[in-house]
């Protein structure tokens, strides 16, 4: 049957707040006394020039090294060439961003890549998910690849590791994080792209020359002398991944070199990596391919996949919307709409490692159920088998489930699976007695994202939380209906 997916959840408010928090250290201060300065970049300058107004220079690398901790560097429109912003020792004590942005209304397209090597270094464009979707190149343009990654000297001591790096609304053709910590690409663009294997002529005619295999691509970096450079503490937020073609017939060493897996995402090793409120459309094989290729040196924990809308795949060959094999330590797949094909994940040796939680897709992949915990999970094809007695098959219903809690707010999460708009009725239980009602009329499809609502008890002064049962039922939008059954979850707090 055809159904119309929603995902709503309930929980704290102090998400938006941390949000509106976030931008204010873009803003830039002149004047006397002011802790901040603007330095310029601008396509006619020179790098022996001091990155001034009246004397802009013409690198990314020569404008983070005039500016001062926590400056603000404007990116005059035009076209520039491949870019590397290196690190500079002189801010090694440095614990504030140094902003990139381009001039206002202004268009940057780099023809290359954009490499960050330094901590503590910001990009911030101005494209919104709609002109991504709409195609529009806008901001920051990077025709190659953008990422982070570290610069392996010949020791482990003489690296560079790049800390706190914060890439949101760029375009590029791929991205990449390899060792680096505390890295968050957040509301940016990437693809369309060709997937080509290095020594191909599709890579000449059809990539604006560049090589790419995967759309993003994580992995570990191993120094010369053995020591790892893990990625840690990675964070993809917002991002729009679309478009990865393969293009047989204009592969130079057919068929070799073409039977590449081509994947949106490819995760070769992590330590703490969160996906969220993610986009995947028209991947090539996977939309993200999670394994550990790295070797046994490279770490493979702390996976958190959340709220994220994974789309059809589209080469014939495909395998599956995701897979995550190995992935054995701290492993969440959890309110995602999965469109398409199935799912694969977990891991047989270790499954009460990975939670398969509150999503929304075709099936459960060939022998995951026993390699994962599933709970509350929706299955759309009619002929799947639930993982769990909390999953349902093929009808609309509504799952509740206990949620985290912070201050005096009771926070509870539930998904609501419906083919039309909704009525959805929540009450709340203390033992017998009702101490809350929330009623959201006529809510309308909301496919693969969250809606945030919040329940605050009325307690008398002195008096406790206790345990709380949360009860949600639907009914037909506007029709009068009988309410469904109600699905319950306890919720101590």
């Amino acid at each position: 049957m055809s159904v119309t997916r929603t995902f709503l959840a309930l929980g704290s408010v102090g998400a938006t707040v941390a949000l509106v928090c976030a931008s204010s250290a873009f803003a830039m201060h002149g004047g006397a006394g002011s802790t901040l300065r603007a330095s310029l970049v601008a396509p006619t300058g020179s790098d022996h020039n001091p990155c001034t107004s009246t004397a802009p220079c013409l690198s990314f690398d020569r404008a983070f090294r005039a500016a001062p901790c926590g400056g603000s560097i404007i990116v005059e429109s035009g076209e520039y060439a491949q870019q590397a912003i290196g690190a500079d020792t002189t801010k090694a004590g440095c614990r504030t961003f140094t902003v990139f942005t381009p001039e206002a209304g202004g268009y940057v397209r780099i023809d290359g890549g954009l490499s960050v090597q330094a901590s503590y270094v910001k990009i911030l464009g101005s494209e919104t998910f709609a002109d991504a979707q709409a195609g529009r190149r806008v901001g920051f343009d990077v025709i190659g690849g953008i990422g982070v990654a570290a610069q392996a000297g010949s020791t482990s001591a003489q690296d560079s590791v790049p800390d706190h790096v914060w890439i949101e609304r760029t375009n590029s053709k791929s991205g990449y994080i390899a060792g680096a910590t505390n890295v968050t690409f957040k509301g940016t663009n990437i693809g369309p792209a060709v997937s080509c294997n290095y020594g191909d002529t599709c890579a000449v005619d059809l990539n604006n020359g560049y090589h790419e295999e995967d759309l993003f691509v994580i992995r570990s970096r191993q120094d010369p002398d053995g020591t790892v450079r893990p990625d840690t503490n990675a964070v993809l937020d917002g991002v729009y991944l679309h478009d990865l073609t393969k293009v047989y017939d204009r592969c130079s060493t057919y068929p070799v070199s073409c039977s590449n897996h081509a994947d949106c995402i490819q995760i070769y090793s992590f330590d703490q990596l969160t996906i969220t409120n993610s986009t995947f459309s028209n991947c090539s094989d996977t939309d993200f391919f999670v394994k550990n290729d790295d070797g046994p040196w490279a770490p493979f924990r702390g996976l958190s996949i959340v709220n994220n809308y994974l789309g059809s795949i589209t080469y014939p060959t495909g395998y599956y919307d995701a897979q995550v094999v190995n992935g054995c330590d701290s492993v969440s797949f959890e309110y995602n709409v999965v469109i398409g094909h199935n799912v694969v994940i977990g891991c047989k040796s270790a499954p009460s490692a990975t939670s398969v939680e509150g999503n929304i897709l075709p099936s459960a992949g060939y022998g995951a159920c026993t390699a994962a915990v599933w709970r509350y999970n929706f299955f759309s094809m009619a002929d799947a088998s639930p993982c769990h007695s909390s999953d349902s098959v093929d009808s609309p219903r509504v799952f509740a489930q206990p949620g985290s809690g912070r201050g005096t707010w009771l926070t509870l999460r539930y998904i609501v699976v419906a083919g039309a708009p909704v009525d959805v009725r929540l009450t709340v239980f203390q033992g017998a007695h009702i101490v809350g009602r929330i009623n959201l009329r006529n809510t309308p499809p909301l496919t693969g994202r969250t809606r945030l609502v919040a329940w605050q008890p009325s307690l008398r002064p002195g008096k406790r939380h206790g345990a709380y049962r949360f009860c949600a039922s639907v009914a037909a939008a506007g029709s009068g209906a009988q309410f469904s059954a109600a699905s319950c979850a306890a919720v101590v707090r």
